[in-house]
């Protein structure tokens, strides 16, 4: 946490000394995105943050990806109960002993369910939440 703040306090001071600019941009019917003008830099006046400004970024931040954070936090608790009844080493115990000598196997696997959950669930964040799962699997192996 003190990691973050540093970076935000630094981040913060930047904003006051590095000059502001911008580039025009253009959007591309082709390509369906907005492109920027090659050579078309120029300044603009700066718009340094400020403490209030600074302070309110963290509150938004959160609100912006509450709904991410909400969940993380959710399914980290759910993972920390199963942890401490065993469940989750039990569970993998039973799926490396079914899959003994088919090790392999389980990559392609796991490739395919995440795949799926990204595909059809729309997970990228909320992946994180599985990583334990995947490091009980892979210690369990």
């Amino acid at each position: 946490m003190l990691f973050l703040v540093v970076i935000l306090l630094v981040v913060a001071i930047l904003s006051y000394i590095i000059p502001a600019g911008s580039y025009d941009r253009v959007y591309d019917e082709a390509t369906e995105r907005e492109l920027v003008v090659p050579g078309s830099y120029h300044a603009v006046d700066r718009n340094p943050t400020t403490i209030f400004g600074l302070l309110m970024s963290l509150t938004l931040g959160m609100q912006n990806a509450a709904s991410i954070i909400f969940f993380l936090l959710i399914i980290g608790g759910m993972f920390a109960i199963l942890n401490g009844t065993g469940a989750i080493n039990t569970g993998m115990a039973n799926v490396v002993r079914a899959m003994k000598g088919k090790e392999l196997l389980m990559i392609p696997v796991c490739m395919i369910v995440f795949g799926c959950g990204s595909a059809f669930c729309a997970n990228f964040e909320e992946f994180l939440a599985f990583v334990p799962l995947v490091l009980a699997c892979c210690l369990t192996m």
